[in-house]
């Protein structure tokens, strides 16, 4: 059962990339946990994409303000027209528009993200409705999640926190919807 609801997922992400592939991320406005799961997805490419160029995760103030340029390239918010805004930090964050991510090596530890953290997602998730985050390990996994409209990471029905990891060397990923 398991394996065919993540094979049901899959394609459903394959279809919506089909369909709107080419769409700017979504407006920070009345986020539906189905768009923030497809702006996950989205900016996992992204961060696949730069793992390819640069062979490995963002995990300095430079690289990681890089990678929240692309991102922001590719929000509703950017306006060509206007300067870019700054980066800034927000904990262990660096954070642009409604991207945060931080390079945090605890992603290598399975139980942390296997077990502990679909139950008790770290306080550091916490923020704006439509925020997306991202963790790097700043070699070849990552993991993304999204903040929902009461401030907390969005859960599935039985209560556990979505997220999505990926392992860029392996080419593995879990988009297990709980």
């Amino acid at each position: 059962m398991g394996n065919l609801h993540s094979i049901v997922l899959s394609l459903g992400f394959a279809f919506c990339l089909c369909v709107f592939g080419g769409a700017a991320f979504s407006q920070n406005v009345g986020h539906t946990n189905h768009s923030l799961m497809m702006d996950m997805h989205n900016v996992a490419q992204v961060m696949k994409a730069y793992y390819r160029s640069h062979k490995k995760l963002p995990s300095d103030a430079s690289s990681l303000d890089e990678l929240l340029y692309s991102l922001y390239k590719k929000s509703s918010e950017y306006n060509p027209v206007k300067p870019l805004p700054m980066p800034n930090s927000k904990g262990p964050y660096r954070k642009l528009g409604r991207f945060q991510i931080e390079f945090n090596q605890n992603i290598e530890q399975d139980s942390n993200v296997n077990i502990l953290w679909r139950q008790s997602p770290p306080n550091t998730w916490r923020g704006p409705s439509g925020t997306i985050g991202i963790i790097s390990s700043g070699n070849t996994k990552f993991l993304v999640y999204a903040i929902g409209e009461n401030g907390n990471p969005i859960r599935s029905g039985n209560g556990q926190t979505i997220y999505q990891t990926y392992n860029c060397h392996e080419g593995t990923s879990d988009e297990r919807l709980f």
